[in-house]
C-alpha cells in the first residue's frame, strides 16, 4: 500500500452514467462534504454540463453550474 494515497484529496471529480448517476450527485456528495473534499466536480455528458461545489467545514459553501457552448466562445457560469 506505499503506492497508496491515504490521505482527503483536495479535489474529486466525477463523470455521471446512468448506473452511478443517484450515487454520485447525492451520496458521494455527502460523502466528500463530511470527509474534508474542499471541491467536487460532477461533469454530466448528457445535460453537457460541470457542477462544481466548494466545501468548507463539511458545508457546500457554493456551487455553479458551467455549460457547453461552442469551442470558440467562453462561456459564464450559470447563476
Amino acid at each position: 500500500d506505499r503506492d497508496r494515497y491515504m490521505g482527503t484529496p483536495t479535489l474529486v471529480v466525477e463523470i455521471l452514467s446512468k448506473s452511478t448517476r443517484a450515487k454520485d450527485m447525492i451520496k458521494k456528495l455527502n460523502t466528500y462534504r463530511l470527509s474534508g473534499v474542499q471541491e467536487y466536480w460532477i461533469i454530466d455528458p448528457k445535460k453537457q454540463n460541470i457542477i462544481v461545489y466548494r466545501l468548507d467545514n463539511c458545508e457546500i459553501e457554493d456551487y455553479r453550474i458551467y455549460e457547453a457552448g461552442p469551442p470558440d466562445q467562453s462561456r459564464q457560469p450559470v447563476q
